[in-house]
């Protein structure tokens, strides 16, 4: 199950690929830009979300292509009123490409409606870039069986890559 319908805040842009001068979408032609200015901003996106019950997880696409290097330029994913992945433009390099990001969200997985929000504070001293892109909120199966040569043979299987 993916992430649909109109989100709510709007961002500092959203990218395509011609317009945003050496960025690039993770996947497909657009992606949400937050950042990308020398000022004080504080951009945000945010969407109702079904969180289907048992176990879920939120992945998406991460980058951070240029960072002011004071740490005060912060990135936020909040579930509901809580926040579930921090980053500040301190920790550039260590996103400097895209990255899957994928947190576990069965702590809100119960089939309700729950708020999804991205967001930035940017204090101006410089310029930080922060992208995401490919949302998804995905349920996860639970184990097959709790004995050893089941969870043996489930992790030879699951540990292939996207190659993103």
């Amino acid at each position: 199950m993916g992430v649909t319908g109109c989100p709510e805040g709007a961002a500092d842009g959203v990218g395509d690929t011609g317009s945003t001068g050496g960025a690039n979408p993770f996947v497909g032609d657009w992606w949400v830009w937050f950042g990308g200015v020398a000022m004080a901003d504080t951009p945000r996106v945010r969407q109702s979300v079904e969180v289907p019950a048992g176990q879920a997880m939120l992945r998406f696409g991460f980058s951070v292509n240029a960072g002011s290097g004071t740490g005060n330029d912060i990135f936020t994913v909040r579930l509901d009123d809580e926040n579930i992945f921090i980053v500040s433009d301190a920790e550039a390099g260590a996103y400097g490409g895209w990255r899957v990001i994928e947190l576990d969200v069965s702590r809100y997985a119960d089939g309700s409606e729950h708020t999804l929000q991205f967001s930035a504070s940017t204090a101006g001293a410089g310029v930080t870039n922060f992208f995401v892109d490919e949302v998804e909120l995905l349920p996860c199966e639970e184990p097959a069986g709790s004995n050893s040569s089941a969870a043996s043979s489930s992790s030879s299987s699951a540990g292939s890559s996207t190659g993103r």
